[in-house]
């Protein structure tokens, strides 16, 4: 690659990755209709809290596998 200098950094088959550009009809997504979701989150938040221990300010820790 040749730099504003006049550098020569590294040849561009040397490069240590090589770039691929996708045809502009990969970046575009395509959906159909919306769909509804519905998310309980106070029942969300009951289950993973199920095995924690709240330590206070936000903070957590897993209980104990009994084994």
């Amino acid at each position: 690659m040749k730099l504003r200098s006049g550098k020569i950094t590294f040849k561009t088959q040397d490069q240590p990755f090589r770039l691929i550009l996708a045809p502009e009809k990969f970046h575009k997504k395509t959906y159909s209709q919306p769909q509804d979701v519905s998310i309980d989150f106070d029942e969300a938040s009951k289950q993973w809290r199920k095995n924690k221990i709240s330590l206070g300010e936000g903070m957590f820790k897993y209980k104990r596998n009994k084994r």
